[in-house]
């Protein structure tokens, strides 16, 4: 830069500190977002037959899907997607009429349920690897109960859960288990009224506990589960996913501040310092569920009321609905099952009249916007504020827009150039 176009940006700097002096006392300057302010349909998962309808639940970190799809009235089939091979239905042995893939890990192994009748009926869990096209089953401790694997780490650990033999009925109570090929089933203790809905690469497992039909969201690492606190108000709650740092996200149910309907879910987090968030709502929008969770804390899930539902994120203090900022798709994204390492989005949705149909896609997150410092998706007078705010402060700052590890009139310059209206 030269000397002349430096003291230009010094001038510009002190002139706009002075003008805006008044202003940095009364505006509110927003930290930074840490959501991307637009997506890209980088891949469309539908399955070969005509009037299906496929939903993805889990995406690893090679960009590769499971879930299940049905046919017209047909009952559901698993199946699992990769950018290389397409999408793939997982072989059901005779006497299968449902399956239902819930969780693939970056080495390979999707797992699920799947559902017998005849002579062989309940519930296995199974475990299915791709590259070798085998499938292992897990079952309850009465054959004809039911076992379903949720959720499976890249060390082939999985957890779910499975029928106990109580000398009752076959299906009820159900157990949260841990299992691996070389130690077997580790059921939680106490056993029954339990279920675990995912795993992490240390084995720490989260989901609900009951007691007289309440839930309670639980941490399972070593040794017996630790209940999650509930929220101000909460009636239950249960963990949905959890991330490598034991953060958890779920849903709880809280009475409705603007009933009806009298009691709401509400997405919900508890972090890693024993402490439990509300992560809120929309407006229209009574319900809330988070899904899944990234190291980086960005929280994918959905809003619903009735027969309607969008797809949103949380990071932080931002909240924003995916299906708004979702570009170049001719459809609506309702749900959001999924996040990987690389900040990429598993989501469900349909395609605009007259397809409507209803199928996966992965969002991909564009490049952020130049000079939106927190993270509004815009450039106007609170990013100038916050650069000046934050003006000479060194290391980390959303504010040092140009990564010099300082907050100087380049970063200004950005915000002026990028200016939107």
């Amino acid at each position: 830069m030269s000397k002349r176009h430096r003291g230009l940006g010094t001038w510009v700097a002190r002139f706009i500190v002075v003008t805006f002096t008044w202003l940095s006392l009364t505006a509110s300057v927003a930290s930074a977002g840490g959501l991307p302010c637009q997506y890209d349909v980088t891949a469309v998962i539908d399955s070969p037959f005509a009037d299906d309808i496929v939903r993805g639940e889990a995406i690893n970190n090679h960009d590769e899907v499971c879930g299940y799809y049905s046919v017209g009235f047909s009952s559901n089939r698993a199946f699992y997607w990769t950018p290389k091979g397409g999408f793939v239905t997982i072989p059901t042995p005779s006497g299968v009429f449902e399956s239902v893939a819930h969780d693939v890990s970056d080495a390979g192994l999707v797992v699920g349920v799947m559902r017998f009748s005849g002579s062989a009926i309940g519930n296995k869990g199974f475990i299915h690897e791709i590259r070798t096209g085998q499938t292992t089953f897990l079952e309850s401790e009465d054959e004809q109960g039911q076992c379903e694997i949720t959720g499976v780490n890249e060390s082939g650990v999985v957890c779910g859960f499975r029928s106990i033999n109580d000398g009752g009925d076959v299906f009820v109570p159900t157990t949260a288990f841990r299992w691996s090929a070389p130690t077997g089933f580790e059921d939680m203790t106490p056993k029954g009224y339990s279920q675990a809905f995912d795993i992490n690469e240390s084995s720490v497992c989260t989901g609900w506990y009951g007691f007289l039909g309440i839930r309670r969201a639980f941490l399972w690492g070593n040794g017996n589960p630790v209940s999650m606190p509930m929220l101000d108000g909460g009636v239950e709650d249960e963990g949905q996913a959890l991330n490598e740092f034991g953060i958890i996200v779920g849903r709880s149910v809280i009475p409705n501040p603007q009933p009806p309907p009298l009691y709401a879910a509400r997405a919900t987090l508890w972090s890693d310092d024993g402490t439990v968030l509300n992560l809120g709502t929309q407006p229209g929008f009574p319900h809330s569920f988070a899904l899944d969770v990234a190291a980086d804390r960005t929280i994918v899930g959905y809003v619903h009321q009735g027969n309607n539902s969008k797809a949103v994120a949380w990071n932080g203090p931002v909240f924003r609905s995916l299906t708004d900022q979702v570009v170049g798709f001719r459809g609506y994204v309702d749900q959001a099952w999924g996040i990987n390492s690389s900040g990429r989005i598993l989501a469900n949705g349909s395609t605009d009249p007259p397809l409507d149909q209803t199928l996966s896609v992965i969002l991909t997150p564009q490049p952020p916007l130049s000079g939106d410092a927190n993270g509004s998706c815009t450039v106007n007078v609170e990013d100038l504020l916050l650069v000046i705010k934050q003006w000479g402060q060194d290391g980390f700052s959303p504010a040092d827009l140009d990564d010099s590890e300082l907050v100087d009139v380049r970063d200004l310059l950005i915000v002026l150039d990028s200016w939107t209206f």
